[in-house]
């Protein structure tokens, strides 16, 4: 039964990593780890400029403009392509760290110092 298990697990694996969006999200993402909270603008800024992007380019999204909030919608489409976990944890986290929380905001000097202005 043990064997049986274990071949199961195997299959269902090699499935997994034999999915375009989930093997373009691991390549993409890399060593990325999840961040702590000082980490959080930098790790939003790979995600968006580095892994959103490369996966764009695997996977072939026409209408994504490099803005975070398409970004985002990236992330949702490679998860819904591939039920991957990981890339779950990545995109919730990515929504609610990045895109509602505009972190990326305060990573540009020149936009840190607009919002700061417009208070």
């Amino acid at each position: 039964m043990a064997v049986a298990q274990i071949a199961s697990l195997l299959i269902l694996t090699a499935l997994t990593l034999g999915d375009p969006a989930t093997r373009a999200y691991r390549e993409c993402k890399g060593q990325l780890q999840l961040p702590t909270s000082a980490q959080l603008p930098e790790w939003c800024q790979k995600m968006r400029f580095e892994v959103a992007d490369c996966i764009v380019a695997r996977l072939g999204f026409e209408d994504d403009d490099g803005s975070v909030s398409l970004r985002g919608r990236v992330l949702l489409e490679t998860y819904k392509r591939s039920g991957d976990d990981d890339l779950y944890t990545d995109l919730k986290l990515y929504h609610y760290g990045c895109v509602y929380n505009s972190w990326h905001n305060f990573v540009d000097d020149k936009c840190f110092k607009k919002q700061l202005w417009q208070l």
